[in-house]
């Protein structure tokens, strides 16, 4: 079971809003408040200060961690698809927002040697600048580490560039063609596994619910050590509302069948889900 949750609660300002593919933005928050190093698929609650778009904070992933001589920058990656991320990319610059985090068990360390594939569909991709930053810190070489990036169409694919100024293997591909190769991030993954020189040790995934159902079974199929960030609806973030339950098997977690996303994940091994089970919840 997941530690006591210990999160910070205090405001960011908004320091820039970037347009990111064709339905995408950016943010950028100034934060002054003291809190521990975020670890890789960790997540604040994000919500306006002024009351604008939403009354419940919305889960966000941490995209960038960046700390320089204005300060510490925290960026989130936001797909903008109802009236909490509309909310938060019509944010304009010196504008405040309301944090509470970092929430979250994130993805297992990299050693030093391990071939690393991570999967991301579409705006999963926000999770990764963190998982190859700290692998490559860690003293992972930069070729073991590969993103397999999928998404309907190449407008959808946001800010790739940052990954290949990584050094890393960076893999495309997209539903109609239009970048990389006609398929999807998964169909990457199984090239890959095909090559001994290419298969992963451990495969990362985040991305849309029916993708990661595929990642578990193809995961299963293969034996890969696999871990998953799920994209699971929150109310509370804290573990008090109950809203992100998440079907696992009952040896995984102390015996309980259902385990809370924001306290016990988001971030959980793929052979301890049972992700079918939670169109039933």
């Amino acid at each position: 079971m997941a530690a006591p949750c210990a999160a910070f609660r205090f405001r960011g300002t908004t320091a820039a809003v970037v347009p990111a593919g064709a339905d995408g933005v950016r943010l950028d928050l100034a934060v002054d408040a003291a809190f521990p190093k975020v670890a890789p698929s960790q997540f604040f609650m994000l919500r306006r200060s002024d009351g604008g778009g939403v009354l419940l904070g919305r889960p966000f992933s941490v995209y960038l961690d960046r700390t320089g001589a204005n300060g510490r920058t925290l960026s989130f990656l936001l797909k903008v698809m109802g009236p909490g991320t509309r909310g938060l990319s019509e944010l304009k610059v010196g504008m405040s927002v309301d944090l509470v985090g970092p929430l979250g068990q994130g993805f297992p360390a990299v050693a030093p040697g391990e071939r690393l594939s991570c999967v991301a569909g579409g705006v999963g991709i926000a999770t990764f600048p963190l998982v190859f930053e700290a692998a490559l810190a860690a003293g992972a070489r930069a070729q073991d580490l590969t993103l397999c990036f999928g998404a309907a169409r190449k407008e959808f694919l946001y800010e790739v560039d940052r990954y290949r100024d990584y050094g890393i293997r960076v893999r495309i591909a997209t539903d109609d063609g239009s970048a990389g190769q006609r398929g999807t991030a998964l169909d990457l993954l199984r090239e890959d596994c095909k090559n001994a020189l290419l298969r992963p040790h451990k495969v990362f995934a985040c991305g849309p619910e029916r993708m990661l159902e595929a990642v578990v079974r193809f995961a299963a199929e293969e034996r890969l050590d696999a871990y998953l960030s799920l994209e699971t609806r929150m109310g509370c973030g804290t573990g008090v509302c109950n809203a992100c339950a998440v079907p696992v098997k009952p040896a995984s977690n102390g015996g309980w069948p259902v385990a809370k996303a924001c306290r016990e994940g988001p971030v959980f091994r793929a052979c301890d889900l049972t992700l079918e089970e939670a169109h039933q919840l």
